[in-house]
């Protein structure tokens, strides 16, 4: 019994056992316990340890401050011209001027346009009879030659001086006060008023664009029709016509299309629809703007 307890103590670490017996009935024991020692390395880290469960969802934060206004930015690109107004309203005829000193005749201007066709002068008189003359020989039928181009406007010409006012006569005596009178007729026309301003610069021929269109279909009226559009922001200002192929042709139509966008013309064959006839139209556009 006793050797075995001295065992059991002597397994104890750091601690030294001593068994002294005295005699059967007493044992004395005593234990000595050394300082401590100094403290070891640290030990290698341990493996990462599992991911915790997600926090719970924290409450809203205050509506921060608005920033400040960013700089101004860059102007944008120039817009296109807008298209052209419509025609304004003619004005109300103002009151006729004094009549001005004539000036000096001012530099010819540009040619412009050609002006629309004027009315039917009036049928002039009858020539005196000729002679008879020799019967001719019977000529070939020639074709119809292309339309001529159409010559420039001469300049207009200058105002005639108004003649000098007569002497004013002599006062007559006062005749007694008479029945008031019929209404006058209308006064003649006042003299024309001065010359105005030169005017803007007319139309550069070299802007013209000519706009073509050939059509050979004759239809069961023995009708042929053609028709030339400007290109795009262009209108016509003018138009003509050729024709070719067919005997003795008739165009009973040459004019601008809806809103000056072309030229139409139509002619007429001499015959049934059959006959090979060739129309060319031409319009003549210049810009809008």
């Amino acid at each position: 019994m006793v050797w075995l307890d001295i065992a059991t103590i002597m397994l104890e670490p750091l601690m030294v056992t001593l068994v002294v017996m005295w005699s059967p009935a007493w044992i004395a024991r005593s234990s000595f316990i050394g300082a401590a020692g100094p403290m070891g390395p640290m030990g290698p880290m341990g493996p990462q340890g599992n991911l915790g469960p997600m926090g719970p969802q924290g409450e809203m934060g205050p509506q921060g401050a608005v920033g400040a206004m960013g700089p101004q930015g860059d102007m944008g690109l120039q817009g296109d011209t807008g298209p052209m107004g419509p025609q304004g309203e003619t004005g109300l005829q103002g009151e006729t001027g004094l009549q001005g000193e004539t000036g000096p005749p001012g530099a010819m201007g540009p040619v412009g346009p050609m002006g629309p066709i004027g009315p039917q002068g009036d049928t002039g008189a009858t020539g005196a009879q000729g002679s008879q003359g020799l019967p001719g020989l019977n000529g070939l039928n020639g074709q119809d030659g292309a339309m001529g181009a159409t010559g420039p406007m001469g300049p207009q010409g200058l105002q005639g001086l108004v003649g000098p006012m007569g002497p004013t006569g002599p006062q007559g005596l006062a005749g007694a006060k008479g029945d008031t009178g019929a209404a006058g007729a209308a006064g003649a026309t006042g003299p024309m008023g001065p010359q105005g301003p030169a005017g803007a610069d007319g139309l550069n021929g070299s802007s013209v664009v000519t706009a073509t269109d050939t059509s050979t279909v004759v239809d069961a009226n023995a009708i042929v029709t053609a028709t030339a559009t400007c290109p795009a922001n262009h209108i016509a200002i003018s138009g003509g016509f050729l024709e070719a192929g067919a005997t003795s042709p008739s165009a009973i139509e040459s004019h601008a299309t809806a809103a000056f966008a072309g030229w139409v013309a139509k002619a007429k064959t001499q015959g049934n629809s059959q006959q090979t006839v060739s129309l060319t139209v031409y319009a003549y556009c210049v810009p809008t703007a």
